[in-house]
């Protein structure tokens, strides 16, 4: 009996230590994982505040790009006008040169005049583009 018990003793030790082999296992595994999970929740928090960062920038641009919207749709409003008006002008002016005989280009202000209209035109040409990309 005394060689039973002996064997007996050595499977309870045995046994005792594989369990502690196996725990150690499961805490290194336990720490690896932890670590691990801190690192991508550190990652995911800042990503996300980016992403909230980005929405807010959205928000803000498309604030601008409204605001924008309505200067540039007020101002080639006000460009058609002009020119409209200047174009009229020019050509009044231009008539009445002939009839009077004189170049038009000698009437102060008509070659300025002819200029702006082709700037203005540019421009609010350009406006229109601009207005049409950013809708």
């Amino acid at each position: 009996m005394n060689t039973l018990s002996k064997v007996y003793s050595k499977l309870n030790k045995k046994t005792e230590l594989a369990t502690h082999k196996v725990d150690l296992g499961i805490v290194d595994d336990l720490k690896k994982l932890s670590n691990q999970a801190s690192k991508l929740e550190k990652e995911l928090r800042e990503n996300s505040k980016e992403g909230f960062e980005i929405r807010k920038q959205e928000k803000e641009i498309e604030k601008s790009k409204t605001s924008l919207r309505k200067i540039l749709s007020n101002e080639i409003k006000k460009g058609d006008s002009i020119y409209k008006k200047l174009d009229s002008l020019i050509q009044k002016a231009f008539k009445t040169s002939k009839e009077l005989g004189v170049n038009p280009k000698e009437i102060k202000g008509f070659s300025e005049a002819n200029d702006r209209l082709q700037t203005i035109n540019n421009a609010v040409d350009l406006a229109t583009d601009s207005l049409e990309s950013i809708k």
